[in-house]
C-alpha cells in the first residue's frame, strides 16, 4: 500500500468525523435557539401584566384596547402566536418597539 492510498483513507475518516461534528453542533444550536425562543415567548405570556394595558394605560377606551389587541396579534390562539413569533425570529424580524417605534434589532 502506498503512502498516498493510506493518507486518502485517513482523510476520508477525518471528513466523516468533521461532518458528524458539524451535524451534532447544528442540531444542538438549533435546539437551543428554539428552546430559548419558547422560553422567552412563554415568559411574556405568564407574567400577570396585560401588554395592551401596559402600552395604552388602564384608562384607554375598550374599542382602542380591542383594536390594539388585534394589531398585536394577541387575539389569536396561543399556538398561532408562537408560530408567528418563531417564524418572525427565524426571518430576523424582531418586531417594533411599542415605546420607541424603532425596529426590535435596533434596541
Amino acid at each position: 500500500m502506498s503512502a498516498v492510498e493510506n493518507e486518502g483513507g485517513r482523510g476520508s475518516a477525518r471528513a466523516v468525523a468533521l461532518a458528524s461534528f458539524i451535524g451534532r453542533f447544528l442540531v444542538i444550536a438549533i435546539t437551543t435557539y428554539l428552546g430559548l425562543l419558547a422560553v422567552t415567548f412563554f415568559i411574556g405570556r405568564v407574567i400577570p401584566i396585560d401588554p395592551v394595558l401596559a402600552v395604552l394605560g388602564d384608562r384607554a377606551p375598550a374599542n382602542v384596547v380591542e383594536r390594539t389587541r388585534r394589531e398585536m396579534g394577541l387575539d389569536l390562539p396561543l399556538i398561532e402566536q408562537f408560530y408567528i413569533y418563531v417564524k418572525s425570529a427565524l426571518n430576523g424580524d424582531f418586531g417594533t418597539s411599542v415605546l420607541t417605534t424603532n425596529p426590535g434589532w435596533v434596541q
